[in-house]
């Protein structure tokens, strides 16, 4: 039996979503962060069963005045098909008003009594030309937020086709998933209506719309599929990168999956600017959003790494248009058969597009050593883990789910070998394209093209995707041989996991780069052989490998350890010693090989371990000598980097560069902070531009040694407010942080909550993020904004969540009893909201524990550098 749904929807309300914090590898903050606001008082969320819609028919109304009401009306009519007799239905609605709702079957209709709820979630962004201001509704409804928009079955597995039709101010134009199938005026009306044509079968998420007066440029049409990049206008010129990507990617995943693009009938390829976002970018089938500094490049003013974003940003979501939306997860529970993929592919896909950029080496020091990390610890869920409610969805996506997903596919990659794993993915996307796809589902589509494997792939991946953790290989010598064990790694607890794990290693005078697999290491039985280890595990050596291993290092062209193994050695020590298995006096005397050291990975890895060692040190005759220590290291790379020699065209020699003089200048290194000063001089007093590729660290290191910081800062700030190019504002956002004045990092910091400021509250973490991240006097700044602000905090972003956050990640970095007192005090105040309270206290036990680290590594520290001296 198939029944007609009408609903309509009356006014409902524009609101800006909060942001969340960018991910970047240096500043990112790996460490537990427990929501304790968002439970659910639903312990019934998903729908029953009974009833699958089959299409949508959804008209949307936006009056003339659509921006200053912040409204919209609409009916949506949707067949459903009946798969089991029922006397009553669900489906999902949220903050909108539902005036009537109308069954039909045959001739019969009946009317069920109206529903009132508050207001729409949606994007409502903005942007200025002159003094005009332009406005642009734009929808993200990944994971739960397409029931704000209209009456749905807002599930992913419940897939359907769209009819869209949009009326709206004529002066504007409507962009959605597919093609214009008829536009017309509406009579007695400055209003215009668009009708879409029908979108292939898809999950409600990916429904998308943009009304805006933006202009696009045609791409190069992709087997006369058309491709286009849309934007403000006056970004016109910066859609280049953009518009040469695009197709060149989705020739790439053709190659991978064996399915055209043109296949899923979607019928078009736009991707489209906002310049208010905070999710950064979505999938939309056929309409990809992005936030402006990912999708739009300036290749006079922006730099390297931001054409960098543009293109793995683009190669992320594209290749959704396959792993999300032709084939889609069943439940939010997997969230890693979207994003996993995705984040494979970002590096691996673009890799093949750009391979001078190394972005098959970069994953390594980006992805999988972030997600080593982040599934260190006993509260660290699995690739599949149950979720249900809305909040619960939300923390699915994370480290776990974008980069040990990602980190996953690529072991599967290489155990496989890519012949067998472009076999496998084309098997899983033509059989379940326009369906959903599950774990077993997925790892089932490769067995029939798997080499010699000791066990079926459902069972071989089994603990990878149902158990959280990874292992630790333990190697121990043995005469000539090595024997190999395993056990769960965990930085604190312990867990019995063991699985099936895949062993690449080499044999001296082999080839380091050869990855294919040649042994497995099996549950429960240990393996003889002899070698240097990589994949997703930490490798442990005993005493007498180690010290092999590190006389290897000191040896020219370091005995031809591999650059990414050398970068992994250092991971490994550093979380080994995290963990108690060893001490960081083995660490630093391991990684004294950086002395000889100018290649880019190892000093990524190497850079993370000393920055996270110097901001656990509260002892300040301990940071310089630690300081000392680390630039003492750093002779070679700094030379290999002089702060005038760029070569934009050499992407790892620049990513490089701006890593090197970054660390040179926050140490002290008197030849970088003299000529960043210099060329911030220049800048403002003789208006010459720094180079692209420097201007952040020139920014920065000109206020951090500034002789008048009043005036350096103001002058940043009008350089922020007078530039209308979103990458130069995010670089001088990250700049302005990096005062040591206490009074301007206190006026900055309350820009954040000021409305009108002309901080968007997309980029407000990147704001917090550039104060507390620039050291000690920047964690004080912060933590105290954010406590004698707190009630303002709420209020301007309508709850606690941001100022909640805030508190945990700043007093992450809390290194004395007197930060720590602080935050106690506070805790305790009895004017606090509950949900405040319950998250400063969290932050309090997790401050407290950092406490004791941090003593127990200063006296470790202390003994190491009275040895060496």
């Amino acid at each position: 039996m198939n029944l007609l749904v009408v609903l309509l929807i009356v006014p409902a309300i524009f609101a800006a979503r909060s942001p969340s914090p960018l991910k970047k590898r240096l500043l990112h903050e790996r460490s537990k962060h427990v929501s304790l606001s968002k439970k659910s008082l639903d312990a019934e969320y998903r729908l029953p069963t009974d009833l699958v819609p089959t299409h949508y028919k959804l008209d949307l109304q936006l009056e003339q005045d659509v921006f200053e009401t912040n409204s919209f009306s609409g009916v949506v009519d949707i067949d459903i098909s009946v798969i089991t007799t029922t006397d009553s239905f669900k489906f999902h609605a949220k903050n909108i008003e539902i005036g009537l709702i109308e069954l039909s079957s045959g001739n019969s209709t009946l009317d069920i009594a109206s529903t009132e709820t508050d207001s729409l979630t949606d994007t409502k962004s903005w942007y200025t030309e002159g003094d005009t201001v332009h406005y642009v509704a734009s929808t993200d409804f990944e994971a739960t937020n397409a029931r704000k928009a209209f009456p749905c079955f807002d599930e992913p597995a419940l897939k359907a086709t769209f009819d869209i039709s949009i009326t709206f101010p004529a002066h504007l134009n409507a962009i959605a998933n597919t093609n214009i199938l008829n536009q017309e005026d509406v009579p007695g009306t400055n209003l215009t209506k668009v009708t879409f044509e029908t979108t292939p079968i898809m999950s409600t998420y990916l429904v998308a719309f943009v009304v805006s007066d933006y202009t696009c440029t045609q791409g190069e049409p992709i087997d006369g599929t058309p491709t286009e990049v849309c934007s403000r206008s006056e970004t016109e010129n910066t859609r280049g990168t953009a518009l040469e990507t695009a197709p060149q990617i989705l020739r790439i995943m053709e190659g991978y999956t064996g399915i055209s693009y043109t296949s899923s009938h979607i019928g078009k390829l736009t991707q489209i600017s906002i310049p208010d976002y905070a999710a950064g970018a979505m999938e939309n089938w056929g309409l990809v959003t992005y936030r402006e500094t990912y999708l739009l490049w300036n290749e006079e003013e922006s730099s390297n790494q931001y054409q960098q974003y543009v293109v793995t940003i683009i190669a992320h979501e594209l290749s959704h248009q396959w792993f999300g939306d032709l084939v889609t997860l069943d439940w939010w529970s997997d969230v890693f058969l979207n994003e996993g993929f995705a984040t494979y592919f970002e590096y691996h896909a673009s890799d093949k597009y750009v391979p001078d950029w190394e972005l098959s080496k970069q994953f390594v020091v980006e992805q999988l050593q972030v997600a080593l990390e982040s599934d260190s610890y006993e509260w660290s869920l699995p690739l599949s883990s149950d979720v249900q409610t809305p909040s619960e969805i939300d923390n699915r996506f994370d480290d776990i789910s974008y980069d040990k997903g990602g980190s996953i596919l690529r072991m599967v990659r290489y155990f496989l070998g890519l012949d067998a794993f472009k076999a496998g993915l084309t098997d899983y996307i033509a059989k379940n394209m326009y369906l959903v796809g599950t774990p077993d589902i997925l790892w089932e589509s490769f067995e029939a093209y798997t080499p010699e494997i000791p066990a079926t792939m459902v069972e071989i991946m089994s603990n990878w995707t149902y158990k959280s953790g990874y292992p630790l290989l333990t190697v121990t010598a043995s005469g000539d041989d090595v024997t190999i064990s395993q056990e769960s790694f965990l930085l604190s607890g312990t867990s019995d996991t063991t699985s099936y794990v895949p062993i690449t290693y080499t044999l001296s005078g082999e080839d380091s780069t050869n990855t294919t697999t040649r042994a497995w290491l099996t549950p429960g039985q240990d393996l003889t052989l002899v070698g240097v280890l990589s994949g997703y595990y930490r490798v442990n050596y005993d005493e007498s490998l180690l010290q092999k291993i590190s006389l290897a290092l000191s040896q020219p062209d370091f005995s031809g350890i591999n650059v990414l193994n050398r970068a992994q050695i250092a991971d490994d020590l550093f979380n080994l010693a995290q963990a108690g298995r060893t001490n960081y006096s083995n660490v630093l005397d391991a990684l004294s090989f950086l002395e000889n050291e100018t290649e880019y990975y190892p000093w990524v890895s190497s850079f993370y371990v000393f920055s996270y060692l110097l901001r656990r040190v509260g002892n300040a005759e301990l940071r310089e000598e630690f300081i000392g220590y680390v630039s003492g290291l750093m002779g070679s790379l700094y030379a290999s980097t002089p702060f005038d020699v760029e070569k934009p065209e050499d992407q790892i020699y620049t990513l490089k560069q701006s890593l090197t003089l970054y660390y040179a200048c926050t140490f002290g290194n008197a030849d970088c902070a003299d000529n960043s000063k210099e060329a911030f001089v220049s800048y403002r007093d003789n208006a010459v531009k720094p180079s692209r590729n420097l201007k952040d660290l020139i920014y920065c290191n000109g206020l951090r040694y500034s002789d008048n910081s009043s005036l350096d800062f103001d002058f940043l700030w009008q350089k922020y407010t007078e530039s209308q190019l979103q990458t130069e504002q995010e670089i001088i956002l990250e700049a302005l942080g990096c005062t040591a004045d206490a009074d301007l990092l206190q006026t900055y910091l309350l820009k954040t909550i000021t409305e009108g400021s002309g901080i968007r509250r997309q980029d407000v973490y990147t704001v917090y993020a550039s104060v507390y991240t620039s050291g000690p006097e920047g964690v004080n700044a912060a933590f105290d904004f954010a406590i004698t602000n707190y009630l303002q905090f709420v209020s301007y972003f309508g709850g606690s969540d941001d100022l909640n956050y805030l508190i945990y990640v700043v007093s992450n970095r809390f290194t004395t009893e007197e930060q720590i007192q602080k935050l106690r005090d506070f805790s305790e105040d009895p004017d606090l909201d509950d949900d405040i309270r319950l998250s400063a206290l969290d932050a309090l036990a997790n401050a407290e524990n950092n406490l004791e680290f941090t003593q127990l590594l200063e006296e470790e520290l202390k003994d190491y550098f009275i040895n060496v001296s």
